[in-house]
């Protein structure tokens, strides 16, 4: 159903598609091991070729979208305590927990381990000032 609620409601401007291809990326990431060009393409209904076009236009390409969702998501996940550094990485697609602890560091200068050391570190200030 999701697939056909894309198709009924084709954005009109390559801004909307890439919001619908995020909003894909944020949906699909969580429940699948990795998310490809190919199964981009293939919800979508175009081929590969066209949706590396698409993206082109817009001066970005799909491996760059993707890594920005996931970063994105990381942030959240990372606040719920409950879920591994192992889980978190697996949720996010990536076949190791170094390689999300790479990725999170390149994107954002820390490690997973020291956000959600400040993350706590944050918590513990709100709760004492309040």
């Amino acid at each position: 159903m999701l697939q056909a609620e894309a198709m009924t409601h084709a954005p009109n401007t390559e801004d909307a598609f890439i919001d619908v291809l995020e909003t894909w990326l944020i949906q699909t990431l969580p429940r699948s091991d990795q998310v490809t060009l190919s199964q981009a393409a293939k919800y979508f209904g175009i081929t590969e070729r066209t949706l590396q076009r698409r993206l082109a236009l817009q001066g970005t390409t799909f491996v760059e979208v993707r890594a920005r969702i996931r970063m994105r998501l990381a942030h959240r996940l990372l606040h719920d305590w409950t879920l591994s550094m192992t889980t978190i990485s697996g949720k996010l697609g990536f076949s190791e927990s170094s390689a999300f602890t790479r990725a999170f560091r390149s994107h954002t200068g820390h490690s997973p381990r020291s956000f959600r050391a400040m993350l706590s570190e944050v918590r513990t200030q709100i709760r004492t000032a309040g």
